[in-house]
């Protein structure tokens, strides 16, 4: 039985009405963004806008949050706040002609990105409002603003009292999609990349990109079918996420952040506690394919160890990556299983467990090409982590468009 589809309507429609439902396994349609390289969807508008030039994608661990800067205007941000480099430094993007909007590193505008723990969304709250940053976007007078992720919900009224401003919750899979879709198809400079021998190697995206699987590894998990740059459903997913690793990282270790935690894991070696086939046979398992180096168990080895000293034998830093290295296997085979059964060769892995990981990518690549035999490409993308709120500026910029 085929899927329904699901339309947005186009710019003379009223945009995304909020009573649609939607369902996780509905093919969703984004006829009018025209991916094209004559067309981007990113216009800049000097003007006094209704919607906000900025957008947040409010995840269950980190805020993310892309906005329009303009280019000689200098922010102190709170420690707190890790700002990324800037998009314009790296990627020339083409001009929309509609809106006679060129985008380049010689432009007037930037847009910046950066993210901050969740749970300081109250004090960053503060600083907007005691900052030059409201001076800046004279945000506010019910300003809408775009919000994707399960905080777009969470946070609406504490937004709207403090910031005056509208809060407008965008479709985290719409949003994800979107910006990934974008970036992969109106953007001249490097982005796609696959990890081997602890070097990226980047690629050209043309439009045969299509389908691919999209892996988006946050707190959880959530795996998307992409079979054309306007249509996706989602075909699964799993519980056991960075949210797991963090989760567990908490119980074991005592480190204080996440960043931490990433950190301890690029010098850890799991393999002090992760058991392999060459533990259990002295060798590889020859008639069922299993290579003496293939992990046969994560955290294996810590049963040889009294319970009571386990915690003392290993270092944090190993047991830091043993975590990470099951989460990874756990996210690569899943992956590995929809390939077959969607007979498709490509996946793209996303997410801020993901983002700036070599450890991740590595394990990844590794795990995905030894099940598939090569036949499986694992590839990732800079500005990870960015792509809903990308998704749901883009929005507001229709929006825009439309008042």
């Amino acid at each position: 039985m085929s899927q329904p589809s699901h339309s947005i309507p186009s710019k003379h429609d009223v945009l995304f009405n909020e009573d649609i439902e939607h369902d996780d396994h509905i093919t969703h349609n984004f006829e009018q963004y025209e991916f094209t390289k004559t067309q981007s969807p990113l216009p800049l508008n000097g003007v006094r806008r209704r919607t906000a030039p900025l957008s947040a994608d409010i995840g269950g661990t980190m805020t993310k949050i892309v906005f329009w800067i303009p280019g000689d205007t200098d922010i102190d941000l709170p420690k707190y706040v890790e700002p990324e480099e800037s998009v314009m430094s790296g990627f020339d993007l083409y001009p929309d002609p509609v809106l006679k909007v060129t985008m380049n590193s010689k432009g007037e505008n930037e847009l910046c990105f950066m993210k901050f723990p969740t749970l300081q969304i109250p004090e960053f709250i503060h600083y907007a409002k005691t900052s030059k940053l409201k001076e800046i976007y004279g945000i506010g007078n019910l300003q809408i603003l775009n919000v994707t992720g399960g905080g777009a919900y969470k946070f609406a009224n504490l937004l709207k009292d403090e910031m005056d401003l509208e809060v407008r919750q965008q479709d985290e899979m719409r949003c994800l999609v979107l910006g990934v879709n974008f970036l992969l198809l109106c953007c001249q400079e490097k982005l796609c990349f696959r990890f081997v021998n602890k070097t990226k190697l980047y690629r050209e995206v043309t439009p045969e990109i299509f389908p691919y699987l999209l892996v988006n590894v946050g707190s959880g998990v959530s795996i998307l079918k992409v079979t054309a740059p306007e249509k996706y459903e989602r075909v699964s997913g799993s519980l056991i996420g960075g949210g797991t690793f963090w989760g567990l990282c908490c119980l074991l270790t005592n480190y204080k952040s996440f960043d931490e935690m990433l950190q301890a894991a690029q010098y850890g070696q799991h393999q002090n506690v992760d058991l392999y086939v060459k533990d259990i046979y002295g060798r590889c398992y020859d008639s069922v394919g299993l290579a003496a180096d293939m992990m046969a168990s994560s955290f294996g080895k810590v049963q040889k160890v009294p319970c009571g000293e386990a915690k003392n034998h290993y270092s944090e830093a190993d047991i830091a990556q043993g975590l990470m290295m099951m989460v990874c296997g756990s996210i690569a085979h899943l992956g590995f299983e929809l390939t077959k059964l969607h007979h498709i060769n490509r996946i793209f892995y996303t997410g801020g467990f993901v983002a700036h990981n070599p450890v991740v990518w590595e394990a990844i690549t590794t795990m995905l090409t030894t099940w598939s035999s090569g036949s499986v490409d694992a590839n990732f993308l800079e500005y990870d982590g960015y792509f809903g709120s990308i998704g749901a500026l883009l929005l507001s910029e229709y929006e825009e468009e439309l008042m």
